[in-house]
C-alpha cells in the first residue's frame, strides 16, 4: 500500500510512517494501555511521497501487565477521503449558488418531508429552518396543492 520495500519497513518505528506525530502517539498509548483501536483515521506517508488515509484498526497483546505488540489492521481509504473532499466542494458550490439565486428554493423526499430551503426563502417568510422543518410542507403548501406536489415528488 506504501510501496516500501519489506527491509524498508521491517523493524522501523510506525510511527516514522505517519504524517501526524500527534495520532500515532496517542494510539500507541492507548495500545500500550490496552485499549484496540477501531477505525482510527490516520494519515501514511508512502515510499513515493504520497499521502495515504487509512483506518486503523489494532489491538494489542498485554501480558502480565506489559504491552507486548500488537496485530494490526490498516484500510486504505485514500479514494473515499478525496471523494468525500469533493462532495462537499460540490454541496458547498450549490449552496451558495441556491442562496444567491432571487427564487425561492426548497428541496423534499418522496414523503413530503422538506430537508433543505435556500436563504432567499428563509428571509422572504422570516422563518428559520427549524421552523420550517417542525412545520413540514404544511407549513407553506395550500392544501388544495399538496397531494399534487406530493405525487410529482414520488
Amino acid at each position: 500500500m506504501l510501496g516500501y520495500e519489506p527491509s524498508e519497513y521491517i523493524g522501523r518505528s510506525v510511527a516514522d510512517f505517519h504524517v501526524d506525530e500527534d495520532v500515532i502517539a496517542s494510539v500507541m498509548q492507548r495500545l500500550t494501555q490496552g485499549e484496540p483501536i477501531q477505525d482510527q483515521r490516520a494519515r501514511l506517508r508512502a515510499r513515493d511521497g504520497s499521502i495515504r488515509h487509512v483506518l486503523i484498526r489494532s489491538t494489542p497483546l498485554i501480558e502480565n501487565g506489559t504491552f507486548k505488540h500488537t496485530r494490526c489492521f490498516t484500510l486504505d481509504v485514500t479514494a473515499r477521503v478525496a471523494a468525500e473532499a469533493e462532495l462537499r466542494e460540490s454541496e458547498e458550490r450549490f449552496r451558495t449558488l441556491a442562496d444567491n439565486i432571487s427564487i425561492l428554493a426548497w428541496t423534499a423526499d418522496r414523503t413530503g418531508a422538506v430537508r433543505w430551503y435556500n436563504k432567499r426563502w428563509l428571509e422572504y417568510t422570516g422563518t428559520s429552518l427549524e421552523d420550517m422543518k417542525a412545520w413540514g410542507m404544511d407549513g407553506f403548501l395550500h392544501p388544495e396543492h399538496r397531494e399534487r406536489v406530493l405525487t410529482t415528488l414520488s
